[in-house]
């Protein structure tokens, strides 16, 4: 049907004729609006060349639009710069737009379209398909991946979208996002869906804004967030936090947070860690759901994991003196209360704790009736936590009484170790005490993990990624040579010796280990008695084998029917019973009557002897253990159950 239409309504010297579908003789016609082709409902001149699509032609000189409460937009002819884009597509502006006083400029498609997505009349996207990214070929995936949403301006990818039929590139998650919300963080006014004006810098994630898209804000507090961080969980189980934080700097890159940005938070204690940090993998945080009683958040009340059973005496200030500790089965006594002559002054030489299986030093717990001991930081090692470098979300339990290799410093160990059974690793209690920023007796600044730094070891000048390094100055350390004890005792010097970094001495023909008598590598840390003058190699203070506890019993040797006793021999006339040579550094002896010895090597368990993680086959490793992300959703509700039976048994 056709319909002549007076020429002062389009601005145009001719009269214009309304046709529903053009002619098919008709020459390619632009809509002189949109720049697009004008196919459908149009109106034409049948004079010159002069087309408007009907919505086009009918689009109001201005706008009240819900996004952009500000100020209306005005219908120009022709775009206000020279480059001029549209702050919807990205696209560029070469016809009529849109604008604003505050920069912003939209096609007239765009203007209209987003102003029906802001009323809810999505007519055009009823019968629009939606798209699932799985179910693309890979060919399809590689034209796909360069495209971004024009509202959240993540990869189109990242979620189902609406077919691109419909000339625009839009999740459905993004709209169906409600227009208002109420943020926790922000809780003065609540927050408005709007055009994305100014290159702000997001309370949350801090980065700085392209100026594109859409975002959630209060225009009166200048308070701004990226749509996808407005969606960031309101509660986090971090595995990392299991320790007082007391200053602001983040948990992860040791950066300062700023007060007046989103951050994750203890109720607690000054725990604090920034949301790009928390979430920067998928597998390294858990989403809790909130409960509120009240209005008000509810904190979950934490489950016992004293290891203490019982408390038998107290003294004045409060101290625990006596207990009763579920590692050991006699009572323990607090150092202080030594009866002299035991375990006091010189007999602590050669001592070491049954926990971490270091020399004994400062507040101990000593056994009246036998050999063990335990330091009293360890003694309050809980009996199960979640290790802030171990990812998965499970509770590590606290086990003693076994024979393990530590899943992050390799060392072998016989003292307490934190288990996850999901991923069968042990964590010997000195790693699993270590926390994310650290005082080191070898350096006179703190020291913080940086998982992704790559650099060479201090005390071994082995190539790392993932160590404790200094902001400060340039020394790096990894956990291995972290693990180290500060002093040593060693039956050729009469004096402690100790862990040293630096070498005063800077000729190297000088540098020799006085117990193997072979050269030191002056860029590697040694052992050194300062009154002596002696110097050694690391493993020739310790011994191979420094985190086995000497003197402990060993009963699981199948071809001797006595307990056996671990031992460290230097120079010994007697002779192995498996190999046949003679006996030096970690030994069993057996600990009754009869001359039974054999080296440790001849005969540790086999899973000692295989259970190296991928990483230690060559010199470069990470200390943060990977995990598959995107588990299947049968294991994690398996997962989930688990932890909840465990909860509710207190264990």
């Amino acid at each position: 049907m056709d319909m002549e239409i007076g020429s002062q309504h389009f601005g145009h010297q001719h009269p214009m004729v309304f046709k529903e579908v053009l002619s098919d003789q008709t020459k390619e016609a632009i809509c002189l609006r949109c720049g697009e082709m004008a196919f459908g409902s149009s109106f034409s001149c049948m004079e010159c060349e002069f087309y408007l699509h009907k919505k086009c032609a009918e689009a109001p000189s201005k706008i009240d639009h819900p996004f952009h409460r500000n100020h209306p937009l005005v219908l120009l002819p022709k775009p206000s710069c020279k480059r001029c884009f549209c702050n919807f597509c990205g696209k560029t502006c070469e016809k009529s737009v849109y604008h604003c006083s505050c920069k912003l400029d939209f096609h007239i498609k765009c203007a209209l379209f987003s102003l029906n997505m802001a009323e809810k009349k999505l007519e055009e996207l009823k019968h629009i398909t939606i798209k699932v990214p799985l179910l693309f070929t890979e060919d399809d995936n590689e034209e796909l991946e360069k495209l971004d949403c024009f509202m959240c301006w993540e990869p189109l990818l990242e979620s189902m979208y609406f077919s691109l039929d419909c000339g625009f590139n839009l999740h459905k998650k993004c709209i169906e996002l409600p227009h208002e919300i109420k943020y926790p963080i922000h809780k003065r006014h609540p927050l408005i869906l709007q055009f994305n004006v100014y290159h702000f810098s997001c309370k949350i994630c801090l980065q700085e804004s392209s100026g594109m898209g859409f975002v959630y804000s209060c225009s009166p507090c200048k308070f701004f967030v990226h749509i996808k961080c407005a969606e960031f969980p309101p509660i986090l189980n971090l595995p990392c936090h299991h320790h007082e934080f007391k200053d602001c700097d983040c948990r992860i890159c040791d950066d300062k947070v700023a007060t007046e940005y989103g951050s994750y938070s203890c109720f607690n204690c000054k725990f604090v860690v920034h949301v790009k940090c928390a979430l920067e993998k998928k597998g390294w945080y858990k989403e809790v759901e909130p409960k509120y009683i009240d209005g008000k958040l509810a904190i979950v009340p934490k489950m016992s994991t004293n290891p203490i059973d019982c408390v038998i005496e107290k003294n004045e200030d409060g101290e625990m003196t006596k207990i009763k500790h579920f590692s050991h089965e006699h009572n323990l006594i607090l150092s202080k209360n030594l009866i002299k002559g035991h375990c006091d002054g010189a007999s602590l030489k050669d001592k070491y704790c049954d926990g971490c299986v270091l020399p004994i030093s400062n507040l101990f717990y000593y056994c009246s009736q036998c050999d063990f001991l335990l330091h009293k930081s360890c003694a309050e090692s809980p009996k199960q936590q979640r290790l802030w470098f171990h990812i998965c979300q499970r509770f590590l339990v606290l086990l003693v009484g076994y024979i393990f290799r530590c899943g992050l410093c390799q060392s072998e160990c016989n003292g307490f170790s934190y288990m996850c059974k999901k991923c069968d690793v042990h964590y010997c209690l000195y790693c699993a005490t270590r926390d994310f920023k650290i005082k080191h007796q070898g350096h006179k600044h703190p020291l913080f993990f940086d998982r992704k730094h790559e650099g060479r070891c201090d005390a071994c000048n082995v190539k790392v990624r993932g160590l404790y390094k200094c902001k400060q100055c340039s020394f790096n350390l990894h956990i291995k040579c972290l693990r180290l004890p500060l002093t040593a005792w060693h039956k050729f010097d009469q004096h402690q010796l100790a862990l040293t970094y630096k070498e005063g001495n800077k000729y190297s023909e000088y540098q020799f280990c006085d117990i193997c008598e072979e050269k030191r590598d002056p860029s590697h840390c040694f052992y050194h008695c300062a009154t002596c003058d002696i110097s050694a190699h690391p493993y020739c203070a310790l011994g191979r084998y420094p985190f086995i506890k000497p003197r402990s019993i060993y009963n699981k040797l199948e071809d001797h029917p006595h307990p056996l006793t671990f031992v460290r021999k230097i120079f010994s006339g007697h002779r192995c019973h498996k190999c046949g040579r003679p006996c030096q550094d970690l030994v069993l002896e057996c600990a009754d009557s009869c001359d039974y010895i054999v080296h440790w090597d001849c005969v540790k368990p086999a899973y000692l002897c295989s259970k190296k993680t991928a990483r230690h086959k060559t010199e470069t490793y990470e200390i943060v253990p990977e995990t598959t992300e995107g588990s299947e959703e049968e294991e994690e509700e398996e997962e989930e159950e688990e932890e909840e039976e465990e909860e509710e048994e207190g264990i």
